[in-house]
């Protein structure tokens, strides 16, 4: 098995922690709090006293695991039930570490966005960094996966050797030169500095870009949205803010999303996006919004005809957003498409002017189809997000501080292990969130379908099929038919969710665009939960219309 390991720095309070879980998982456990092991809670104030500081916070982490004196994975680790009943053998290495940019800088002793040599994974790839800017800008503008020119395992070792002979040769000002040049911080309590990982830690082979921070902190969505809301602006001649303000207002998310998206459009936060040079929203929001503007723009800005070359740049960044999300269904995102949906989106940026703008998470994309290509899923931080807000938790309401850094670990370690005993954790099957008393009427209603039933449970919640869910209300997908319904109920009959729904006629089709119009009509019928494929985004037109945006992953072939 494959180990997978995630450092996570929380800022409130200020905590380092380190979670591990296995490839092997896949994508679906893998988006599970549960699934997720953590092994060290460090306060960053004494992760900071170390010489290495986290790098070294981590690799003390990793020697206790891979370079004990008593057991070593790779051979095995025997683990028996506790009747002895069964016994297995446990045998794992260390595969990649899942991180944003700067916990692999800092994890990695690397310049990152601060080098001329801004990747580490390739060898012909370097930014510009200005005082004049907040962030660095890439130089190269290739864009392409067939023009990379990669590094090796066998590079980064040769480079972190160079580096250690360089330090007693050069003066300081030249070894100053020499790391801004390799891409590298000299610290011998570093990580790629410590001996006994050096056949454990190989950074080029386990390095694992999380799609969320790429595209959604500070990231590429951010920047692109930033220059379309300025250049729709300069085209139309009209306060576009407002324009999308009123757009978005009009728009039903799926009850279980809480954003409030118009309130991205406000005065104060055009202001705010204008003085950052970036779009400020958080990855929820910037998830949850991007369908929807991409709809705007096709349907209220191009036919205008201005601002063409923007738009496709927008429509190509949604195909990729869509296609990440996607990663987890079977058959929908292959490396090959996914690194054909990344070209078009970075050529039409280079069509449209924008190449300048391009930070270096520009150029993390194009690693993205090699590494799905890899390990045959894309896990991102969304569920160590998550998770971490119990460690910022249990943080707040430790007034030990002697043993603060064992107290937290034993009490995320015993909710994790805690968690882990409910029944059909992993199970992707429907069910109902809660099992609830039925209602009356709900009882002798399905009693009438269903005469022979004999236990019946209610919620307003349901898990959908991997994942997902669909609230009372939401208007879904159905998986087989590809029609569109309003969810009236959920209900348990002995161990079968079933769904009430109300059934819509499609009125036209517009996948092209990713969208269905359609209108309600009064049609219940009980239906299998299963049957339902996801909750979607909808809007009301005129007469009685809706217009319903249709993920990527279930729109028909």
């Amino acid at each position: 098995m494959k180990l997978l390991l995630e450092i996570r720095f929380q800022l409130t309070p200020k905590l380092w922690a380190v979670y591990l879980s296995f490839m092997e998982f896949g994508s679906h456990a893998l988006s599970k709090e549960e699934a997720w092991i953590p092994v060290l809670g460090q306060r960053s104030s004494l992760v900071n006293d170390l010489p290495g500081g986290a790098s070294q916070m981590a690799s003390l982490v990793l020697k206790s695991i891979f370079c004990h004196g008593h057991c070593h994975p790779e051979v095995g680790i025997l683990l028996k039930t506790a009747d002895d009943s069964l016994c297995l053998n446990l045998k794992f290495k260390l595969g990649a570490f899942l991180q944003d940019g700067l916990a692999h800088k800092v994890l990695f002793s690397i310049k990152g966005d601060n080098g001329t040599r801004c990747c580490l994974l390739c060898k012909n790839v370097i930014s510009n960094n200005s005082i004049e800017l907040e962030e660095a800008r890439l130089v190269s503008g290739i864009y392409k996966e067939a023009d990379l020119v990669l590094s090796t395992d066998d590079d980064f070792a040769a480079s972190v050797l160079k580096t250690v002979q360089k330090k007693d040769t050069l003066s300081s000002k030249d070894f100053q030169l020499w790391q801004q040049a390799v891409g590298l911080n000299f610290n011998p309590a570093a990580m790629i500095f410590d001996p006994d990982l050096c056949r454990v830690v190989k950074p080029t082979s386990q390095w694992l870009h999380d799609w969320m921070h790429t595209f959604l902190v500070k990231g590429i969505f951010n920047t692109i949205m930033h220059l379309m809301m300025r250049e729709a602006e300069e085209a139309l001649g009209r306060d576009f803010y407002k324009i999308v303000f009123d757009y978005v207002k009009e728009w039903q998310l799926p009850k279980s999303r809480s954003e409030n998206l118009s309130g991205l459009f406000l005065p104060k936060r055009k202001k705010a996006n204008d003085e950052a040079g970036s779009f400020k929203c958080t990855a929820s929001e910037g998830l949850s919004l991007f369908s929807i503007f991409t709809c705007l723009l096709l349907q209220v800005v191009a036919p205008t005809g201005a601002c063409a070359k923007a738009i496709a740049v927008m429509v190509a960044l949604a195909n990729v957003l869509e296609l990440l999300q996607a990663c987890a269904v079977p058959g929908i995102t292959s490396p090959e498409r996914l690194a054909a949906a990344i070209e078009a989106f970075l050529q039409a940026s280079i069509a449209a002017g924008w190449h300048d703008a391009w930070h270096p998470k520009f150029h993390w994309v194009v690693h993205l189809p090699a590494q799905l290509r890899k390990w045959g899923i894309l896990p991102a931080c969304w569920v160590q997000e998550r998770k971490h807000k119990l460690a910022k938790r249990f943080g707040n309401l430790q007034q030990n501080t002697t043993n603060y850094e064992r107290s937290i670990l034993l009490q995320l370690l015993g909710q994790t292990l805690a968690d882990m005993q409910q029944e059909e954790l992993f199970d992707t099957s429907c069910k109902l969130e809660r099992q609830g008393r039925a209602p009356a009427k709900m009882v002798s209603f399905l009693r009438e379908y269903m005469p022979g039933s004999q236990d019946i449970h209610s919620c307003a919640v349901a898990a959908l099929e991997p994942a997902g869910f669909a609230h009372k209300g939401d208007l879904v997908l159905m998986r087989a038919s590809h029609q569109v319904a309003e969810v009236y109920f959920h209900a348990d009959l002995d161990g079968v969710v079933y769904s009430l729904v109300s059934h819509f006629n499609l009125l036209k089709d517009d996948l092209a665009h990713g969208s269905l119009i359609v209108q309600r009509t009064e049609a219940p019928m009980l239906v299998e939960t299963s049957m339902i494929a996801c909750p979607l985004q909808y809007t009301a037109l005129a007469e009685d219309k809706i217009r319903v945006l249709i993920p990527l992953a279930h729109r028909k072939a």
